[in-house]
């Protein structure tokens, strides 16, 4: 081998290394929720929110939120339970915020939002 490809090989071993040392602190991925049923008019379903693998620094999930973006008249929300009102399609954004311990706030990290979009279909 010569120096160049000897030296190049150096670096990706290098990066390599490094990359491969690197945990996440926060979670990687995206909030998501359970697959929900058409709804039928009058009927509710309890929203099952699915969570990314936690970070290192994550000990829980707070402030889970459903908020009605799109379709206030086809449904109603009450915490987190869907109550169909009238046929057609509504669209909600459900967000959580992570939880991390005091010490970790005071030493500069934050605790972050996660959310995702959501269509419902009432028949």
């Amino acid at each position: 081998m010569n120096n160049k490809t000897k030296t190049v090989f150096f670096f990706l071993l290098i990066c390599l290394i490094i990359l491969t040392g690197c945990d996440p602190i926060y979670p990687l991925g995206k909030l998501k929720v359970e697959k929900l049923p058409v709804l039928s008019v009058g009927d509710s379903v309890e929203i099952n929110i699915v969570y990314p693998d936690d970070g290192l620094i994550v000990d829980g999930w707070k402030n889970q939120t459903v908020e009605i973006i799109e379709g206030s008249d086809v449904i109603a929300i009450s915490g987190l339970t869907i109550t169909a009102l009238k046929p057609g399609t509504a669209l909600i954004k459900v967000s959580a915020t992570t939880v991390i311990s005091d010490e970790l706030l005071n030493q500069g990290n934050e605790e972050r939002q996660y959310s995702t979009y959501v269509d419902i279909k009432v028949k």
